[in-house]
């Protein structure tokens, strides 16, 4: 991904529609992916320049991405709403934890939260 394309994905809800995906409650077991889902996460490997790694460089400086118009929460449909998710970057070293409480999204770079509602490893 590049700087570029990384606020789009944010402006379109990406992490708040993948927030609102997830199964109810820690828990849930995880569950093997279907074979067509396998298939389209191999189609997008090859697709995307996981050479390129100016981004971790970027990341490993503290720059995630440039957000001009900043990240926006539906207050009202995230009324009583609460979740955490752990984003474990193997290539980096790091885990980043998401919360949303509040109707506030936060972030934390850190220690994978014992509390977390679904846990995501990345590697490139």
């Amino acid at each position: 991904m590049t700087r570029s394309t990384v606020p789009v994905l944010l402006r379109s809800g990406l992490v708040l529609g993948m927030l609102a995906a997830l199964p109810g409650g820690a828990g849930a077991q995880p569950k093997d992916a279907a074979p067509a889902t396998r298939d389209a996460n191999a189609a997008v490997l090859q697709q995307l320049p996981f050479a390129d790694r100016e981004d971790f460089a970027d990341a490993r400086r503290g720059f995630v991405a440039a957000l001009p118009d900043g990240v926006r929460l539906n207050g009202a449909r995230a009324e009583g709403k609460h979740i955490v998710l752990n984003w474990t970057f193997t290539d980096l070293g790091e885990t980043h934890v998401l919360n949303l409480e509040n109707s506030a999204l936060t972030h934390r770079l850190g220690p994978p939260s014992a509390q977390a509602d679904a846990s995501l490893t990345l590697t490139c």
